[in-house]
């Protein structure tokens, strides 16, 4: 069987979720007094999360290379790259006659995130993290119209550089020690 980690959010720590699973539960009581549940909890990682957020940007009217800012909120380094990166998950639905999509981190060295020749008004769903992407044509985007730099985001303030009409829809759940 696979365990099922639930969120558990403590007044403790507003705005931040345990992922958690029951090790043991013991009923605790005193004679014919009332009593209370003791519970053993494990975690999921060794640090908590930050609630979800669900970014979205309306870019379908652009008519030149425009700038967003999302802030990476982690304090936790990451076990590949020894910094504080942050790989979310991104959903693009190309506008108008967009074929491409191009992403430019400038906070992270110029790092571009780019699909070409993909079809007019294509969506694409794109787990950086789990390196999986899906696209409403089922056609495999991986192969050769993805330039393979997985989006991602660097410690504080990312400006990315939008270049195509689209609707971009960033979510994420930042890994925070508390």
């Amino acid at each position: 069987s696979k365990d099922i980690y639930v969120p558990f959010e403590s007044s403790d720590y507003p705005n931040v979720v345990f992922y958690v699973i029951a090790t043991s539960i013991e009923l605790v009581t005193f004679s014919n007094f009332k009593g209370w549940y003791q519970i053993n909890l494990r975690c999921n990682a060794p640090h908590a999360w930050l609630k979800e957020e669900l970014l979205s940007f309306d870019l379908s009217e652009i008519t030149e290379p425009t700038t967003i800012e999302i802030e990476n909120k982690t304090n936790v380094m990451h076990p590949k790259w020894s910094n504080y990166i942050y790989e979310p998950e991104l959903w693009i639905y190309l506008q108008g006659n967009e074929s491409e999509i191009k992403l430019e981190n400038l906070s992270d060295n110029g790092r571009i995130f780019e699909f070409i020749d993909l079809n007019i008004g294509e969506e694409l769903y794109i787990h950086n993290r789990k390196k999986q992407i899906e696209s409403n044509v089922a056609i495999n985007r991986l192969a050769n119209l993805f330039n393979k730099n997985w989006f991602r985001l660097v410690d504080g303030i990312n400006e990315i550089k939008v270049y195509n009409q689209c609707i971009l829809q960033i979510r994420t759940q930042f890994p925070i020690y508390v």
